[in-house]
């Protein structure tokens, strides 16, 4: 995987990008190939005196460039134009004009039907309906772009168009739920580029100047304008119809009795996804109707949530999953949950009964057929990104690859909600927590681990009796077995298990014996060197289900509550291995209470959710060091344990009316990197230097913290900074119950 920094900073992350000679790609990736009749008749209709004549390379101008006579976009435009008259048509009548045209749209921004699009580009091939708009002045739809076109005037500026093409296949395939796949067209100078772009691979052909080789263009131009619009990416079984003058989608899933169709009313989820192959979904609110020419609901439909995703062939329905947990927990005998605490015990019997209380209950799904993609990719060579100051292309021979194919796959749950990412009630996120905890339990009890805890994959639904939060997105789910191999890393970084997302063990630290001269004159063969103990394997276990709920619990508190001063430790950040800071915070042990107190704001510190927090992670910290992981039954004493702790701290938090921002001003729509984080320091602090402390207005009337001496929350921690006697050691439950008389630690470092 491949990264690119842009001028703010930001980093967008793609799936490797391969190269191919012009000859395969339209072999491979073209939806089909014009005989050599019609491409010859086209070529010299377009020669003809009185058509289109090539031009020569220095007569090429460009809007950013010379004052030659003739423009690029025109040229194409002009071609692209030509090839549709009647003399360029296929005299077999096997292929039809598909209504697709040429516009030029330099430097303009795309409306979309989802709010985060962002991109532009210098041209496009799209339907002429969308044509005659832009001639109204209205704004071309990226809904209705079908091949997008980016051009330069030198090669040495190849990187900028590669990286606006990228960005613009990234936001059509991410945001119009109809896209399978994308072409793309590049043009540099008088060099001219083709690109595919999927959700298993990306491929760019090698360049060809089409002032040259004129057949090679009217070859390409050709698919492009007779191809059918399956056969240029779009889903046929997903419509975009307007319904009440507005837009929306209808869904066809064809179940085993008869088609089912669903028109969408409203986005539930919808994530931003910054590269064409993440495993991105989005959610609607939707409704069953009789067909796309009728779309009125069915007598009796009912609103229902639909999840559209893309998932690899072999993986397992989300349906099947559920089923066959749901089949283990009717089997569950009292026995099997008698060391719970009394409390918890009637919560899972009464969750036993009803286990689709806890869990999205699925109704409905459905599997379509496999995008287009080779399975293997020859010999093609990996094209890294350019950087921004690049003008190379870095060819990478690589081995043979395997892009498995990704199916869409189709949700229907009877419950319709939102992700706890967009609830704005701390009130609401702790019921929430109480909730998918019992959930986390009875996938203990059948026998599973989730693999994905996370905010987006939590759902709160509401009715007549309130609200109730729901364990949702079964599909990385899998039975709790040691002996197949070892796991891949799954699930959100912001809320991923430490040791998932590391890729190994954490290990207790060593402790430092006492040496004296006496090792030094022993007889060294009478003290070999001794073996390190392997580190235990790595399997996602119950505990990091566990560990993952705790990461949201976190989250919330420090980065979700309305007015909270900004962190600047990178604990939570989209990396492909977790940041420095993140490491640092949780391995911190029981000096964690103290930080956490330090973090959280005073009116939750005053009902102990530092205390709660740190006994949560210190039962997971200290099973990860000595805990026997193969054992299931040495994970009851955990849920035991949390689950006490939980009870007070829901009760502590009974009172508390708390706003919780906006999702999208605390979640980066990309991964974003600050430099040095570590020496940012703290959320709040005052320095000698003159830099004031900055102040935070709360609604809720919390107190201010304590004025802070400048430096890194994780560096100089030392005794001498605290109270001896007031210290509290976070072993027992008492700590949450009882007054906390522990003072704010005083951090020693320097602010630069």
């Amino acid at each position: 995987m491949s990264t690119f920094e842009n001028p703010a900073g930001a980093f967008c992350v793609h799936e490797e990008t391969l190269t191919c000679a012009i000859s395969d790609f339209f072999e491979e990736y073209l939806p089909f190939l014009p005989d050599a009749s019609w491409v010859d008749r086209a070529s010299v209709y377009l020669t003809r005196a009185n058509k289109l004549q090539l031009p020569a390379k220095d007569d090429i101008h460009f809007s950013c460039g010379s004052t030659a006579p003739i423009e690029v976009s025109s040229l194409i435009s002009a071609y692209l134009g030509a090839l549709r008259d009647e003399p360029c048509c296929d005299v077999k009548n096997e292929r039809k004009w598909n209504g697709y045209g040429y516009m030029d749209c330099p430097d303009r921004k795309m409306k979309s039907d989802t709010p985060i699009v962002d991109f532009n580009v210098d041209g496009v091939i799209s339907n002429m309906l969308a044509c005659e708009a832009e001639e109204k002045n209205e704004a071309l739809s990226a809904e209705q772009t079908a091949i997008p076109m980016t051009f330069q005037s030198t090669s040495e500026q190849a990187y900028v168009n590669q990286r606006n093409l990228e960005l613009a296949a990234a936001q059509i395939i991410n945001d119009d739920p109809r896209r399978t796949f994308l072409y793309g067209v590049s043009v540099e100078g008088t060099t001219m580029t083709l690109w595919y772009f999927s959700r298993t691979h990306s491929i760019k052909s090698h360049s060809f100047d089409f002032t040259k080789e004129l057949e090679t263009l009217v070859r390409a131009f050709l698919c492009f304008l007779y191809a059918t619009e399956e056969e240029l990416g779009y889903d046929a079984s997903v419509l975009r119809v307007q319904y009440n003058a507005e837009y929306c989608y209808v869904y066809k899933l064809g179940t085993l009795q008869y088609p089912k169709y669903f028109r969408t009313t409203q986005v539930l989820y919808h994530p931003h996804a910054s590269d064409i192959a993440s495993h991105k979904c989005r959610v609607w609110k939707a409704v069953e109707v009789n067909n796309p020419a009728n779309l009125t609901p069915t007598p009796g439909a009912l609103p229902v949530a639909l999840k559209d995703s893309w998932v690899t062939q072999e993986s397992v329905s989300e349906k099947k999953i559920q089923n066959l947990i749901f089949d283990r927990l009717s089997n569950v005998e009292e026995t099997e949950f008698d060391w719970t605490p009394d409390g918890l015990k009637q919560k899972i019997k009464d969750a036993l009964a009803c286990p689709e209380t806890y869990f999205m209950r699925v109704e409905c799904d459905w599997k379509e057929a496999v995008t287009k993609g080779k399975e293997s990719l020859k010999d093609h060579n990996a094209l890294n990104i350019l950087p921004l100051e690049s003008n190379e292309d870095f060819n990478v021979p690589s081995k043979k690859r395997d892009c498995k194919g990704r199916q869409r796959y189709l949700v229907i749950y009877s419950d319709v909600g939102e992700s706890l990412a967009l609830a704005t009630s701390l009130s609401d996120a702790v019921r929430a927590i109480e909730d998918i905890f019992i959930a986390l339990v009875l996938l203990f009890l059948a026998g599973w681990v989730h693999r994905d805890v996370s905010e987006g994959n939590i759902i709160l639904v509401r009715d007549e009796h309130g609200i109730r939060a729901k364990l949702n997105d079964l599909e990385y789910a899998r039975p709790f077995n040691l002996e197949d191999g070892v796991d891949p890393r799954t699930g959100t970084p912001y809320f991923m298990p430490l040791e998932i997302h590391r890729g190994r063990s954490l290990c207790p630290r060593p402790v430092l014996n006492r040496l004296d001269v006496s090792v030094m004159t022993s007889n060294l063969d009478k003290n070999p060197r001794q073996s390190k103990p392997a580190s235990p394997s790595l399997r996602y276990n119950f505990a990091h289900d566990l560990e993952s709920l705790w990461w949201i619990i976190v989250w919330i508190v420090l980065m979700r509550i309305k007015g909270a001063p900004f962190l600047y430790q990178m604990i939570f950040a989209v990396l492909d291995f977790p940041h420095p800071d993140r490491d640092d915070f949780f391995m911190m042990g029981d000096l964690l209470h103290n930080l956490l107190h330090d973090l959280i704001i005073d009116a939750l510190c005053d009902r102990k959710a530092h205390s709660f927090l740190a006994i949560y992670h210190l039962r997971l910290y200290e099973f990860y060091l000595t805990g026997k992981r193969q054992d299931d039954t040495s994970y009851q004493s955990i849920y035991g344990a949390i689950w006490e702790a939980m009870q007070i701290f829901i009760q502590n938090m009974s009172d508390v009316t708390m706003a919780l921002g906006e999702p999208n001003t605390t979640v980066p729509s990309y991964p974003i990197y600050i430099p040095r984080s570590q020496e940012l320091g703290k959320r709040s602090r005052s320095t000698d230097n003159g830099i004031a402390d900055r102040k935070t207005n709360r609604d809720d009337g919390s107190s201010k913290k304590k004025q802070k001496s400048g430096g890194d929350v994780f560096e100089g921690i030392d005794e001498e900074d605290t109270v001896e006697e007031d210290t509290v050691y976070v072993q027992d439950m008492a700590s949450i119950a009882r007054e906390d008389s522990n003072p704010r630690i005083t951090i020693r470092s320097n602010w630069d």
